[in-house]
């Protein structure tokens, strides 16, 4: 039998009859390649592919999605790419070709889908962790459309209040500035109105009866014109407030002021266990049932006054601009009230690496895409020109801890408490937001020393002493390394607990 790129070939027969024949045969792939086959062709309809991964590949990479014809391989133009050429987690939307072809690689018949690297370096090809088939985003939100939020009474810095809150961030907020069912007034009120425009239309006619114009939501009415369709927004109490005139325009007398959708929702208690969303709130043809295969992440409270004055001497000192490492660790903060931490260091030069932990429970907190996107888009409009940001999560390295502990003797009759809580001592140890030696997470790139975890437990109450303690069980082994951008992460704990003298 000879093995070549993935497939046997039986050479008995050449054996037999005495033929020449070549064992090993060259590779004719010359740069790395990718290869997904399917038992049946994809339909003219949107396909997504999740793909997660535990490496991901340079920035600088540069790949090429081809599936097979008749006449050979033909490029494949995605409907979407989030991964970016594989050097991000995300999704990859396609609709099926009309001519993919069947064709045999590594020795099956299948569908297949190639992705080709054109430009890579051989030290930073991307890992893959897993790929799903069949998924979608899911946040923790109920949506409300078309409410009536009031008519205006043109008095300066009126506010209008949502009927549900605390608000998610962009809801949508339109004025009624027309109603007129004549075409030339019609035309020349759009060609005037630089935003979007929507059309109410009558429901026994059809025709246009009014123009909703959409208004735009700012921080402040600092750079509003006077001209300017503004409003800010406060998403804790649902209150939307317009200007007064000069900074920022008043909705005339009258005007009626909707939102034609907004959501409320988040916050920690969105943050569900994987295999926890298993509920399917309406019916869908040819859905058997849905489950999250990974924790959901992100969500985080509102900010304290507390946080708030803390964060207050950091505004002050870097004016929102991002030059130091310190001031891009506080910027991140400030992006998102879903970065728990934040740390960064030069890379190389001119290009700076920033490392996010979300708020979370779970012990590998890994920050999602969308974190990662609103992180790097409110630090570019701060940076350096010259300056570039790469934004992700932390790498993690597995440790199994093997104990034998002795308990003292009024506890012997308490071992699964005793269990339980030197689980939990362990848990919290290694935990990046709460671990550490001093409860604030564990410093990333830092050691695990075997003499720390000798004191951890010794100190648990009930615990005479420790008779045996391994790391990743290799006798000796009094420390485990942890490279600079990384966390422990506790994989396992075997605890034998025996009963004191």
């Amino acid at each position: 039998m000879a093995y070549n790129e993935f497939s046997f070939k039986d050479l008995t027969l050449a054996v037999l009859e005495q033929e020449a024949f070549e064992p090993f045969i060259p590779v004719t792939r010359q740069q790395p390649e990718f290869y997904l086959g399917f038992n049946s062709p994809f339909s003219n309809k949107l396909h997504r592919l999740l793909f997660r991964l535990s490496q991901r590949g340079d920035l600088s990479s540069r790949v090429t999605w081809e599936y097979p014809t008749r006449d050979g391989w033909k490029k494949l133009n995605l409907v979407k790419d989030e991964t970016r050429h594989f050097t991000y987690q995300g999704e990859v939307e396609l609709i099926g070709p009309p001519d993919w072809n069947i064709t045999q690689e590594f020795g099956d018949w299948a569908f297949w889908l190639r992705v080709r690297w054109d430009t890579y370096t051989q030290e930073s090809l991307p890992m893959l962790q897993c790929i799903h088939l069949n998924v979608v985003n899911a946040i923790n939100a109920l949506s409300f459309k078309n409410e009536i939020l009031g008519n205006s009474n043109g008095q300066p810095f009126q506010s209008f209040h949502f009927k549900k809150s605390p608000l998610l961030p962009g809801p949508r907020v339109l004025v009624k500035e027309l109603e007129s069912f004549i075409p030339q007034e019609i035309m020349e009120f759009k060609k005037r109105v630089k935003q979007e425009v929507v059309e109410e239309l009558d429901p026994e006619t059809g025709q246009v009866k009014a123009l909703w114009v959409v208004w735009e939501e700012q921080p402040n009415f600092y750079h509003s014109a006077r001209g300017s369709r503004h409003y800010i927004l406060d998403i804790y109490n649902g209150v939307i407030t317009f200007g007064d005139g000069i900074k920022g325009t008043i909705p005339l007398t009258g005007n009626e002021i909707k939102s034609e959708i907004y959501y409320t929702g988040g916050g920690s208690k969105g943050n569900m266990e994987r295999n926890t969303i298993i509920n399917l709130e309406t019916a869908y043809p040819f859905i058997d049932r849905v489950f999250n295969p990974y924790p959901a992440s992100g969500g985080a409270d509102m900010e304290t006054i507390e946080e708030a004055k803390l964060r207050a001497p950091w505004l002050l000192k870097h004016r929102c601009r991002a030059v130091t490492a310190e001031d891009f660790e506080k910027l991140a903060y400030e992006a998102t009230g879903e970065v728990a931490r934040a740390l960064c260091w030069t890379q190389q030069e001119g290009i700076i690496k920033l490392i996010l932990i979300p708020h979370g429970k779970e012990a590998k907190l890994e920050p999602s895409d969308a974190l990662c996107n609103v992180v790097k888009q409110y630090l570019d409009e701060r940076r350096l020109v010259t300056t570039k940001i790469e934004v992700g999560g932390p790498g993690y390295v597995d440790v199994s801890i093997q104990a034998g502990v002795v308990l003292q003797q009024h506890m012997v009759d308490q071992f699964p408490q005793v269990r339980q809580q030197i689980n939990d001592k362990l848990e919290q140890f290694f935990h990046p937001l709460t671990g550490g030696l001093y409860g604030r997470g564990w410093p990333m790139g830092r050691a695990v020393h075997l003499s720390e975890l000798y004191y951890l437990i010794e100190n648990i109450t009930g615990v005479d002493y420790v008779s045996m303690l391994m790391l990743d069980n290799t006798p000796g082994k009094d420390r485990i390394q942890i490279p600079e951008t990384s966390f422990p992460y506790l994989k396992e704990i075997d605890i034998k607990i025996s009963g004191g003298a």
